[in-house]
């Protein structure tokens, strides 16, 4: 009834989402409750033995149901909270004005804080540092590149994770509620050290 897949064509994949189909058999007519308008109205949990394997949200202007016949089977499609950030632009939080006026560096750990926004959990592999500190602390990025000609030329927080990620030659997926940055190489040596982003 549920299956969870992991997009990752290649090794250089930045953003690592998965996405869920979910297939329910029902005589009751749902479209009230799991239409979703946009990218982040329904939510979705998926637990195993009281564990959440999948944790994001309906995909948007995809649920339908017909009323034919009295049993109903349709499939719920589900994406991971990555999965929405091509939904997301920058000037969802600020306008474009406001974003032009705004020459400030910001850190990619501030930037990172702002794409993830206390959805979850973001844990690092420590696999960067410049001088013995984080290169999230170290390396930033002026607001302003991400920022085309026009308020229709903004980039995604798809497009800046991306970005940033790709600086750092790392990767991102996300696992139930947390997400994890990592260099495959961590991976290859099997021996991390996780550390939450913030304390």
């Amino acid at each position: 009834p549920i299956e969870i897949k992991m997009e990752c064509d290649d090794l250089f994949q930045t953003l690592i989402k998965k996405s869920c189909t979910i297939n329910l058999l029902t005589k009751q007519y749902l479209g009230d409750v799991l239409f979703s308008g946009n990218e982040t109205d329904v939510s979705v949990k998926v637990k195993k033995n009281g564990k959440i394997i999948f944790s994001g949200f309906i995909e948007p202007n995809t649920y339908s149901q017909s009323y034919a016949y009295e049993w109903e089977e349709f499939t719920l499609n589900c994406i991971d909270y990555l999965s929405t950030l091509q939904y997301k632009y920058l000037t969802d939080e600020k306008s474009y004005e406001s974003w032009l006026e705004d020459s400030n560096i910001y850190t990619f750990r501030n930037l990172v804080g702002k794409i993830i926004n206390n959805y979850g959990s973001v844990m690092y592999d420590n696999s960067k540092t410049v001088d013995g500190e984080s290169a999230f602390d170290v390396c930033g990025i002026p607001i302003n590149v991400f920022l085309g000609d026009s308020a229709d030329d903004v980039d995604s927080y798809e497009d800046v994770l991306t970005e940033i990620l790709q600086y750092l030659n790392l990767h991102i997926i996300q696992e139930g509620e947390n997400f994890y940055i990592f260099d495959w190489k961590s991976i290859e040596d099997g021996a991390i050290t996780w550390s939450s982003m913030w304390g």
